[in-house]
């Protein structure tokens, strides 16, 4: 007699990666705003002000019409989380909010490669 405590499990299925759209599925203003271009969103710099700014309006594009046309960036025309109106990479994440991490980053390293050379000479200091 079988245990009735077992019972029969349908198998479990593992969910397929999803395919990279082709530029038939991109909506038609998407494939219109790219036609030919060849950008990825990058600043430039300014020769009379010298100030770094995006050049002339961000044409908005969708992750996945950025990922088939090979872009590395793209403009969604919303904020992030972070009130940053800037492109976003096609890997994840805001621009802006990545330069302020790594800014974070080199910081609190500075600081940590400072403290550990000054106990280094106090180290030194004490052994003579």
């Amino acid at each position: 007699m079988e245990d009735p405590k077992k019972t029969e499990e349908a198998p479990v299925e593992v969910p397929k990666k999803e395919k990279k759209p082709t530029k038939a599925e991109l909506t038609a203003a998407e494939a219109e705003a790219f036609e030919g271009k060849d950008t990825d969103f990058f600043k430039v710099q300014d020769e009379e002000t010298k100030k770094w700014a995006y050049p002339g309006p961000l044409p908005v594009l969708s992750r996945a019409a950025a990922v088939s046309l090979g872009f590395k960036r793209f403009y969604t025309g919303v904020p992030c989380k972070n009130n940053h109106d800037c492109p976003r990479k096609v890997k994840g994440g805001c621009v802006e909010c990545g330069h302020e991490r790594l800014k974070a980053y080199r910081t609190t390293k500075a600081a940590e490669a400072k403290a550990e050379k000054e106990a280094t000479k106090t180290e030194k200091k004490e052994e003579k």
